[in-house]
């Protein structure tokens, strides 16, 4: 993508795919349910840029918020793959 894009090469991996990945390790050994702030503290980020990828987490189903709620889940399907066996 050009500079202008989300996703940009930075030492040969692309940094929107790894900042997807710390936000959702950031629910790793968090309550059941984290807030933003909890999520945001936890990844080392600021909370609106922890927002915008949560809205697209929510958009794809991976996370859930019930409206009126700032509590965040595993969204349907669950992911599995991030979750400590």
């Amino acid at each position: 993508m050009a500079n202008g894009g989300t996703a940009r090469e930075d030492g040969g991996g692309v940094q929107t795919v790894k900042t997807v990945v710390d936000v959702l390790t950031a629910f790793v050994g968090a309550e059941a349910t984290p807030m933003l702030k909890t999520i945001a503290e936890r990844a080392g980020m600021h909370p609106a840029k922890v927002h915008r990828y949560l809205v697209s987490l929510c958009k794809t189903g991976h996370v859930h918020q019930e409206p009126g709620s700032a509590a965040i889940d595993w969204g349907h399907p669950r992911c599995d793959w991030a979750m400590p066996r």
